[in-house]
């Protein structure tokens, strides 16, 4: 099968044109080829479009104009919440979790996001040695975008503020829209703490990030920002690691708070984290399998999924 995919931002390092990197290369042994574009061309040769979309990339009217221009079915990978006119206007929707999509007659395939997994978790003292992180303290370490929700100068602060042996590793790659003044606080933050906070503050690459994470003993997914499934591809890196999480009832996280080796936070973090840290320090280093959020667990479902809304319109008179 082929597919003909537009990703608006596909030459940003943004999560909606990284994920679709991601989907390209790794759909294939599933029998699907798959093209990326950033718009719609005018003559479209595949058996399917998929359109990646979030309301600051498309507006209602340009993906009605889209279905109605495209003589293949077009199915709309969800990045944020869908309304029932733009589903209406599909013939098919894949979205991160439930509730994304209001009731209606459109079908709608569950895939939330997953992440490359090594074929082998490696010696996490190896590891510390290699990424020059403390051997004796516990790391707490996170990933993902910088943004000012994240909480990141709080949440590592809270961290910081109890037991002196904790070591704050924090991943953060730049956001296309800058939070101005964010790194600078991080950056105080760490110099008042003695060093106890690093901040990489660049682009990782897959494996890389992987392996800096492996090296934590314990990571932070929290946040007290709304629900955004958009944000479920920082958790399902962090499981890729084999390192247990502290994460939230979100939307986002609920594909892993399901899954062995995470740590549900409440919403009131106050006697939360020096447990937490606590039960790290006393053996609590637990790692897991990481497979069940590997991409080759999750495209077998989407690759049906697919095909048959193509089958679908193929029966439709």
């Amino acid at each position: 099968m082929k597919v003909l995919q537009i990703a608006k931002l596909q030459a940003e390092l943004c999560g909606v044109s990284l994920f679709a990197r991601h989907l390209q290369e790794e759909v294939r042994p599933f029998g699907v080829d798959v093209d990326t574009v950033p718009e719609m061309p005018a003559d479209v040769e595949a058996d399917l479009v998929l359109l990646h979309h979030h309301d600051e990339l498309f507006d209602d009217d340009e993906v009605g104009a889209i279905a109605g221009a495209a003589a293949a079915p077009v199915v709309i990978f969800a990045h944020g919440q869908m309304t029932a006119r733009l589903c209406a206007a599909v013939d098919g929707v894949v979205a991160m979790c439930p509730g994304m999509t209001p009731p209606g007659d459109t079908p709608v395939h569950l895939m939330p996001l997953p992440a490359w997994v090594p074929s082998a978790l490696e010696d996490r003292a190896a590891l510390r040695r290699e990424f020059d992180l403390p051997a004796d303290a516990v790391v707490v370490g996170t990933n993902g975008f910088l943004k000012f929700d994240r909480q990141w100068p709080e949440v590592a602060a809270a961290l910081l503020q109890g037991d002196a042996r904790v070591f704050v590793e924090i991943l953060a790659s730049p956001w296309r829209l800058e939070s101005p003044g964010l790194v600078d606080r991080l950056e105080r933050l760490g110099a008042d703490q003695d060093g106890r906070l690093r901040l990489s503050y660049s682009f990782l690459d897959t494996k890389t990030l992987n392996r800096r994470l492996q090296a934590c003993d314990l990571l932070w997914c929290w946040t007290a920002a709304p629900s955004r499934p958009y944000a479920s591809g920082v958790i399902a890196d962090q499981y890729a690691s084999g390192t247990r999480i502290v994460a939230c009832a979100k939307a986002q996280h609920a594909h892993v708070l399901t899954l062995p080796n995470t740590v549900g936070a409440p919403n009131d973090l106050d006697g939360f984290i020096a447990e937490v840290v606590r039960e790290t320090r006393d053996g609590v280093r637990l790692r897991h399998d990481p497979a069940p959020i590997a991409w080759g667990c999750c495209l077998g479902g989407l690759s049906l999924f697919l095909r048959a809304v193509v089958s679908r319109r193929a029966a439709t008179p």
